[in-house]
């Protein structure tokens, strides 16, 4: 009958210290570049054209961009094989919706809008080393969000003018505005993803990101962002 050897079941409980013998303490700070996806961005936009469409002729999402590039920076301490703690500024680039409102005696109304969220986050990281170069990890963590909303409206609606004789007399005119507003918040996030590192000098990763309720009071405010992004960091 096969038996295990001594010198064996020495050599498997020595593998973590052999994963992780060259580990040593460290910081660190990279950049990221990727894509990102607003979740159900188009679907919130459904929901809020099917609340105001009763009152009006129509309304048509005549355009809804949910994804887009994205970037990041990064700085952190990784004082064990096996945890960090992160920091990062997050920025996604905008998201865009188009919106039609008609209402039947020929005016209309279009809405240009889009929306440029920027994050600032911290992370609590756990690795799993998968020998001495790759590792797997997890992340959990909080922030803070700051969102633009940049909004132009066109189109043609009857004003009604009066002359110098006193009549009145409606007339289709062009009209065009323009909207700024912001709002900012907290959110939760977590994620996961592989990071290689070489000789302790320098890293690359691969990760996703999930960005939770990014938005504040406006329609945004249930939207779920995500992040897969590429990597690099230098070691201190």
């Amino acid at each position: 009958m096969n038996r295990f050897s001594p010198l064996f079941i020495i050599f498997l409980l020595s593998l973590p210290a052999l994963t992780c013998a060259d580990f040593y303490s460290h910081k660190y700070a990279g950049i990221s570049f990727g894509n990102q996806h607003a979740n159900n961005l188009c679907s919130e936009a459904e929901k809020r054209i099917q609340q105001i469409s009763a009152s009006l002729d129509q309304v048509d999402l005549s355009r809804c961009d949910d994804k887009n590039n994205a970037w990041k920076l990064f700085a952190g301490i990784r004082w064990t094989p096996y945890l960090a703690i992160e920091a990062s500024y997050q920025n996604f680039n905008k998201y865009q919706l188009d919106t039609h409102i008609s209402y039947g005696d020929g005016e209309y109304l279009n809405y240009f809008s889009d929306f440029d969220s920027q994050l600032f986050n911290i992370f609590s990281l756990a690795y799993l080393p998968l020998g001495e170069s790759f590792s797997l990890f997890g992340k959990l963590g909080t922030g803070i969000w700051y969102a633009e909303t940049n909004e132009i409206q066109k189109g043609e609606v009857f004003i009604l003018y009066q002359f110098e004789d006193g009549s009145l007399i409606e007339q289709l005119t062009p009209v065009r505005g323009e909207l700024t507003d912001s709002s900012n918040g907290f959110h939760w996030a977590y994620g996961a993803g592989v990071n290689y590192s070489y000789r302790g000098k320098w890293s690359l990763r691969i990760e996703w990101e999930q960005f939770s309720k990014i938005g504040g009071d406006t329609f945004l405010d249930e939207i779920d962002s995500e992040a897969i992004t590429m990597g690099w960091s230098m070691h201190f």
